[in-house]
């Protein structure tokens, strides 16, 4: 995590530092500071499928499919849209529980090993 803060200090206006500090933020339970570092990099470039996918991935991570699902239907191209339609599927899969399955102890949200 220490060298992604590094490089965004380094380089604040880049938007893949920028994108790989916020989803390691997600990826480590910081929901909302990953979140909003995340949609930083959506602003700092608007136009990436990468940001965009990670930002779907993120919400999706943090349990908020519904505001997944309201930024992929923001997407003009319909080939993209498809595509994150579809990471957007699998993620919320990947992300369910499994039914009958305990959470074990310290199990990030949404997991349910």
């Amino acid at each position: 995590m220490a060298q992604f803060t590094h490089a965004t200090r380094l380089a604040p206006a880049d938007a893949s530092y920028v994108n790989d500090l916020g989803f390691a933020l997600v990826r480590t339970g910081q929901y909302d500071r990953g979140l909003d570092t995340l949609r930083q990099a959506a602003q700092l470039d608007p136009d990436s499928r990468v940001v965009r996918n990670n930002l779907v991935l993120g919400l999706t991570l943090a349990g908020r499919e519904a505001d997944a699902a309201r930024l992929v239907e923001t997407i003009s191209d319909k080939q993209e849209r498809d595509q994150a339609a579809l990471l957007l599927r699998v993620s919320t899969a990947a992300n369910a529980p499994i039914p009958g399955a305990a959470p074990t102890k310290g199990a990030t949200p949404g997991t349910s090993i």
